[in-house]
């Protein structure tokens, strides 16, 4: 009996100290059980093959694209390498694609032609082919992730077939790729960073003809190309790729230049390129033309494309596998390009064997006599670690995408992000802000720019963060506009448990999950202006309309809102592709209803994504910003009918036409000069255009909006006051909102929400009397208030009498002209003492909170060590008979054997196997790992849905 309870102890005690060395490494870094599965699982680290190929398909017409796809392992697995085996006598080229879901069964070949490859459009490039190129050759330890948590549960194969007749024997097709793949983890990810154009027009009978793309580089992780490989069509002559260094006048160096002619493989790039964050690429493609007729973008061989494909490796954990550039070239790098670029190269590259990954990371850089530091992987992965706590899900800084054939709102990139806070820029650009004045000249904007001088001789309303917060019985979704009606009430439109997100839309810009229905719960709330509490909501799902024909059934993705003059509520819903009008308090049946449900169009019949709506009180008539793919301003009478529209949609990063837009996101009507204002939302800038017949007007273009501009809102007061937030964005500027000055242009104010700033403003509207700013936020989704304070500063001419006769009273003046227009030098300072408040802070918060956490498990676990030591004792006295365990305590004298004390029987009191609950098992809340964990944490942090509690 001894022996049994001396065993006892010292195996709980084992037990207890494994269980506590395991709790404090968890919290000292993440517990990764993916690593003690690879480290202790039975993982083949064999490569084995995967065909994908098409199963036997014969094109019926020229020019037709076909996908066929194939499920990828469940477990996580690596593509080492591509085998192609097609020909270009059936095969113009082939894309292979990471998908999560698709759009057919595995297996079956369809048509794909004007549709997404994957189901709800996301997805990523893994490898391209043309031309009979040979595979490629990817370094030793580097591998594209697919399976397990990848998000690529498939791989789908698209081929374009040129022409039917190569299919006249009869003979079907089976061309495809065959994958090399192991499940053994490797060291580095592999990923494509793919640029391309959407804008090519080459006039019939010309030649040297260019198509310019360029993007900085913004992620905190840096990528190492290998290889590249080239596309176009038949008027293609050479792609060129460049790195800068710098900004446009910095050192360009030709990193890529290929013949499209030749075959489209993935060809060795000089081992050693380092991307790294505030970089620049850059793209030029050449065309020459004795066509006819112009020759645009587009998939046939009649059109043309313009690609430039970098195969890359990164970091495997904070890495990522995808990028894309579809900007074009600003003026200043599009000036930049070397004479040489648009000259072919003389010969093809050798399809050499590339060195490990890895080896490449310390190397002869750029200039050959010069040794290059290359970024060193530990220190931003200790960065990463700081901010994210090791969070492998790494948020990407690239904002905007491009969706095939619109542009994804913020909402989208938003929602596949962790919120978790990235770095402030540490100084505010003190450079004075341009205003781009263009009177006069209605097709394109000149240069000029206006010296800012802070404002002396007119009244300023000076904006405060005002102690007001929304009813806490309601939890609001994402928040995408906000009005104010005419007693001043707060009206909030929001997607409650839905959010945007990267599989919310089709390649064809349709709503992929239209069979979800309407939102259930109501999406316009209207609040108090005082207290915040909720006093009105509406716009839910209805239940039954079939005794109310005209019903509306409730909105499927909320956008725009806007209270007109009458008090009329108009409503826009990107889902629906719809513009509604509603009467003041809302009503199951709208008043008027433009736009065919669900289905987007370019005519005047129909919106693509509408965003905002503003009217005109005089006429009645108003104007829709159509927004993220039709990218113009429609007008329509009182009764709907279409009026008249404007505008176009550009890429240009300078010399923008006035007329162009790139997502125009916001509208505001200016009632006492018969202007209309739009947020220009990708070019960083204001429109203004003369309501009547939509002429230019003026253009508000600040370097402290950085480059993109969200929403605008007028009020007549003191002349005219503008209010507008910007958003993230790649130029590192300041989050916040700006007060703007209509007639002599200038900025009265930048305001944020106490010492720190906006994290995705969305919307921003004026109080009726000037008194109250209210600005909606996607991200966090609230809604802040600001107190407008009508403070007038002092006139300079009585200032300069006062500094004659009382100079101290001219210093005060000083001061009190400071507090309304606080200058740059100011907030760069305030800006510095915070961030280095807030890294203080942060890390002392970090330190603080793992200390506790480490003091409490050990002073938990700590109570049954020293309780089973103490056992441990009292059993070894019992065995030298100094103590003996009682049916009354502990005594000196014999008790029987049945009374004794056994520490085995006290943790086990009856012999045999329990009896298995299978009741409750599944209801039970442990922290069991299963294989969908990691899959089940992305899915909250890029589809996270907050309920409202109404």
């Amino acid at each position: 009996m001894k022996s049994q309870s001396l065993r006892t102890v010292y195996i709980v005690y084992h037990v207890l100290i494994v269980l506590l060395s395991i709790i404090l490494s968890c919290n000292s870094k993440a517990f990764d059980w993916g690593n003690i599965r690879q480290r202790y699982g039975d993982r083949d680290n064999e490569v084995f093959e995967q065909d994908v190929r098409m199963p036997g398909v014969i094109p019926k017409s020229d020019d037709q694209y076909m996908c066929t796809s194939v499920q990828m392992p469940r477990q996580d697995a690596y593509i080492v390498n591509f085998e192609p085996h097609a020909t270009m006598k059936k095969a113009h080229h082939m894309l292979l694609y990471g998908c999560f879901d698709i759009v057919s069964s595995p297996g079956e070949a369809y048509s794909c032609m004007g549709m997404g490859v994957c189901k709800g459009g996301q997805s990523s490039i893994l490898f391209a082919w043309a031309r009979d190129a040979p595979a490629p050759s990817i370094p030793e330890g580097v591998g594209f992730h697919v399976g397990g948590d990848s998000r690529i549960n498939y791989v789908t194969l698209q081929i374009h077939y040129g022409h039917k007749d190569a299919f006249a024997d009869g003979e079907d097709d089976s061309s495809g790729i065959k994958l090399s793949m192991t499940y053994q983890q490797q060291p580095y990810l592999a990923g494509i960073y793919l640029m391309v154009s959407g804008e090519i027009r080459v006039p019939p009978h010309t030649h040297s003809v260019h198509t310019d793309m360029a993007c900085e580089y913004n992620n905190e992780v840096p990528i190492y190309p290998f290889a590249f490989r080239t596309h176009a069509h038949e008027l293609g002559k050479v792609i060129s790729g460049y790195l800068i260094k710098g900004d446009s006048r910095g050192t360009w160096f030709e990193i890529a230049k290929g013949d499209p002619t030749w075959p489209q493989a993935f060809y060795p790039m000089q081992p050693g390129i380092e991307i790294k964050r505030g970089d620049w690429l850059a793209a030029r493609c050449t065309y020459s033309s004795e066509r006819d007729d112009f020759t645009g973008v587009g998939p046939t061989g009649e059109d043309e494309m313009c690609n430039l494909y970098l195969m890359y490796y990164t970091d495997a954990e904070f890495g990522h596998s995808f990028d894309m550039c579809g900007q074009p070239a600003r003026g200043d790098i599009e000036s930049h390009f070397p004479s040489n670029s648009d000259i072919p190269p003389d010969e093809m590259p050798a399809m050499i064997e590339q060195p490990p990954a890895g080896q490449q990371h310390g190397y002869y850089g750029y200039d050959d006599n010069e040794y290059y530091n290359p970024y060193q992987l530990n220190d931003y992965r200790q960065r990463l670690q700081d901010m994210f706590g090791g969070d492998r899900d790494y948020p990407s800084e690239n904002f905007l995408d491009l969706n095939r054939n619109g542009w994804i709102d913020d909402d989208e990139v938003l929602d596949n992000k962790d919120k978790a806070e990235t770095e402030k820029p540490s100084k505010v650009d003190d450079t004075t802000p341009s205003i781009l004045s263009q009177k006069g000249n209605k097709e394109e904007e000149d240069d000029t720019t206006h010296e800012e001088q802070p404002k002396q001789d007119t009244a300023t309303g000076k904006l405060t963060l005002a102690d007001w917060h929304t009813d806490d019985s309601v939890t609001l979704g994402q928040v995408a506009g906000v009005a104010v009606d005419a007693k001043g009430n707060v009206h909030v439109f929001h997607r409650a448990e839905r959010a945007w997100n990267i599989e919310s839309f089709d390649a064809n810009n349709r709503y992929a999950q239209a069979d979800d229905g309407p939102i259930a719960n109501n999406t316009i709330l209207a609040f108090n202006k005082d207290t915040g509490k909720i006093e009105h909501q509406w716009g839910g799902k209805v239940e039954s309309v079939t005794e109310c024909a005209t019903c509306f059934n409730g909105f499927y993705m909320p956008h725009g809102l806007s209270i007109d003059h009458e008090g009329n509520i108009w409503l826009t819903d990107v889902a629906l592709h719809q513009v509604f009008k509603f009467p003041p308090g809302g009503a199951q049946t709208p008043l008027l209803t433009l736009g065919e449900k669900l289905t987007p169009g370019p005519d005047k019949d129909h919106f693509c994504k509408p965003a905002d709506v503003a009217v005109d009180p005089t006429t009645g008539n108003f104007f829709v910003a159509d927004g993220y793919c039709n990218s113009r301003i429609m007008k329509f009478s009182p009764q709907g009918d279409f009026l008249m529209q404007w505008g176009k949609v550009t890429y240009k990063s300078s010399g923008y036409p006035s007329d162009a837009f790139l997502i125009p996101h916001s509208l505001t009507f200016l009632k006492d000069k018969d202007v209309l204002c739009v947020a220009d939302r990708e070019h960083g800038r204001i429109q203004c255009f003369n309501s009547g017949d939509g002429s230019y007007v003026d253009s508000f273009k600040q370097d402290t909006f950085g480059d993109r501009v969200f929403a605008v809102h007028y009020n007549p007061w003191n002349g005219g006051i503008l209010y507008a937030v910007n958003g993230p964005s790649g130029e590192r500027v300041p989050v916040q909102g700006f007060t703007l000055h209509y007639g002599d242009r200038q900025v009265l104010q930048t305001w944020k929400p106490g010492n720190e700033e906006f994290q995705n403003p969305h919307d921003v509207e004026c109080s009726a009397d000037n008194t109250a700013v209210y600005v909606a936020e996607i991200g966090p989704n609230k809604v802040w208030k600001f107190d407008v304070d009508i403070v007038v500063a002092p006139d300079p001419e009585e200032t300069n009498k006062q500094e004659e006769t009382e100079k101290p009273l001219a210093k005060s003046s000083s001061i009190k002209t400071n507090n309304v227009v606080k200058s740059f030098q100011a907030q760069e300072a305030d800006l510095q003492a915070q961030t280095d408040e807030d890294i203080k802070g942060h890390k002392i918060k970090a330190t603080d909170a793992n200390t506790a956490t480490t003091a409490i498990i050990i002073a938990v676990l700590a109570v049954p060590i020293v309780l089973m030591m103490m056992v441990a004792v009292a059993v070894r006295l019992r065995a030298q008979g100094k103590i003996k365990f009682g049916g009354n305590g502990l005594s000196k004298g014999y008790s029987s054997t049945a009374d004794r004390f056994s520490l085995g029987n006290f943790f086990n009191k009856r012999r045999g196997f329990n009896q298995v609950s299978t009741e409750d098992s599944d209801h039970d809340g442990g922290m069991e790992w299963s294989e969908e964990s990691d899959i089940e944490e992305y899915s909250i942090l890029n589809n996270q849905k907050t309920s409202q509690n109404l």
